[in-house]
């Protein structure tokens, strides 16, 4: 089990990486709790072992250099509403022997992912191997999706341990009726974006063509006007993707 001093130390070092986002909530005279935990780091070790049973697909190495100072974490938010405590934001990843091989037989590529993924090819699905990143999401799953398909033993990648698909996988959501939604190129882009989203409940959405929630607007629009704001552009050149 973790120190206090350890769990506070941990806390402070997010605290950094996250633009101060733990100081800020705790500074909104709206939030009620703020609550983080972020569990011990991981050895090089276990990042070895994970690949060996992952093989050929690795870790990014973003990745391996948070996990290295925290093996996931989770930090949650609430507001009181007439002595009510309700959830507003959560951001979370899982502990690195939480994140396994999605069992989603047949995913399949949502057409307004296409003009955000900076001219990368569309995916096949079908030669994807996907990988759990966060599973508390309402709207379905957020994955880490390599472009490589899982156990083809002749495969050209498995003679290149260099090759940036085994090491460099894209992060979507994967809703609840099996579509992908792309989200971002990388780890960090996917935790910045988190950040600067404060975890709200249904940031993700945004990506998708439904977009934002009224709630999760509402919110917004409290605890992170500026994003909002974003957020809603980005939905214009969604739909104005999908009716071209």
């Amino acid at each position: 089990m973790a120190s206090s001093s350890s769990s506070v130390e941990r806390r402070n070092i997010f605290d950094q990486i996250a633009l101060g986002c733990i100081s800020h909530l705790e500074q909104c005279e709206e939030c009620r709790t703020v609550t983080f935990q972020g569990h011990d780091p991981i050895s090089s070790h276990e990042i070895l072992l994970w690949e060996r049973k992952n093989a050929p697909i690795k870790l990014p190495e973003d990745m391996k250099r948070f996990y290295s100072i925290m093996n996931g974490f989770s930090l949650n938010w609430a507001v009181d509403i007439d002595d009510r405590l309700v959830a507003v934001g959560d951001m979370r990843t899982l502990k690195l022997d939480q994140i396994i091989r999605h069992p989603c037989a047949e995913p399949t590529i949502a057409a307004t992912s296409v003009p955000f993924m900076e001219n990368r090819p569309v995916p096949d699905p079908q030669k994807c191997t996907l990988f759990l990143l966060d599973a508390s999401c309402e709207m379905g799953d957020i994955v880490l999706l390599y472009r490589v398909p899982f156990g083809s033993a002749d495969a050209a990648w498995k003679h290149d341990p260099d090759s940036s698909v085994l090491s460099q996988p894209e992060v979507w959501l994967l809703d609840t009726n099996g579509q992908l939604h792309y989200i971002c190129a990388s780890f960090t882009q996917y935790f910045r974006l988190a950040v600067v989203h404060l975890g709200v409940l249904g940031w993700q959405s945004a990506f998708t063509i439904d977009g934002l929630s009224e709630t999760t607007q509402q919110w917004m629009n409290v605890f992170c006007k500026e994003r909002l704001i974003c957020d809603r552009h980005l939905r214009q050149e969604i739909l104005k993707t999908r009716f071209v």
